[in-house]
């Protein structure tokens, strides 16, 4: 399985940890855990999934990524 972190601002509360989720868990074959604390989304997929993918789907819910690393 694969990990990356995607720092996201904009996150401030359970509603947006859930909606941010739900978005990224909408996408096949990956899910998102998010970390209000640090501003950060943990995506685990099986498959490589590109990056922008999931850039373009949190930020169509008007959340910003600032950061995308391995983990």
């Amino acid at each position: 399985m694969k990990k990356k972190i995607f720092s996201v601002s904009g996150m401030g509360c359970k509603h947006c940890k859930n909606k941010v989720e739900e978005i990224v868990g909408g996408i096949s074959g990956v899910s998102g855990k998010v970390n209000l604390k640090k501003g950060e989304l943990l995506v685990k997929y099986e498959e490589e999934v590109p990056d922008s993918l999931i850039k373009e789907k949190v930020e169509e819910a008007g959340y910003t990524v600032t950061d995308i690393k391995e983990k």
